[in-house]
């Protein structure tokens, strides 16, 4: 015997994208329309975790185990970041959340390198047992790039992204409007895996 119980869901959005609108369209909830976008974006910004004390973090993690440090590791240990897209001397913030105990977080160097391809890294002890390493950074965006991205939040101009990897998970992008909107890039448009 099974039961069901029902789904409350939210009321969702609406986006048309069409090269001309015409006719007088109803929906609830309202729609917002635009022009045809990319379904697939290529060449975003992007960060990544690349090393954790010397050891590669795999280009697909599964969230479990994916860099195991053996027990002898001394600390603190180098975490190493990527980033591209991003302009050279952006700072990023780390974070380090072990299972029991409180979390740390620190700021890295300046990254280095070029806008397509920068580098830079921070040291963190990392005590025993499980811990979860997330990197943040947010930085304003050139005009370009900005009304690029307005159709992915609903039209509005963007001036800054908000960048964060996680070992263990895709990474996400924000984009923060010029109204102080927040609006996560659907995670199908981020073709370049990041």
């Amino acid at each position: 015997m099974g039961s069901s119980s029902p789904v409350v869901a939210g009321s969702g959005r609406i986006r048309i994208e069409a090269e001309s609108l015409t006719g007088n369209i109803v929906s609830s909830p309202s729609f917002v329309s635009g022009q045809p976008t990319e379904l697939f974006v290529s060449n975003l910004p992007g960060l990544a975790i690349t090393r954790i004390a010397g050891l590669p973090v795999p280009v697909e993690p599964v969230g479990r185990g994916d860099v195991s440090l053996v027990a002898t590791t001394l600390n603190p240990v180098e975490i190493e970041l990527e980033t591209h897209g991003v302009p050279v001397g952006t700072v990023i913030r780390v974070t380090m959340t072990p299972e029991f105990g409180s979390k740390t977080t620190v700021d890295s160097a300046p990254t280095v390198g070029s806008q397509d391809h920068a580098n830079t890294s921070v040291n963190l002890d990392i005590p025993d047992g499980r811990s979860v390493l997330t990197a943040t950074t947010t930085f304003t965006v050139v005009a370009a790039l900005g009304d690029f991205l307005a159709p992915f939040a609903q039209g509005e101009k963007v001036e800054r992204v908000q960048l964060s990897a996680e070992v263990g998970h895709r990474s996400k992008m924000i984009l923060l409007t010029a109204t102080g909107r927040e609006v996560e890039m659907p995670a199908g448009a981020l073709a370049a895996g990041w």
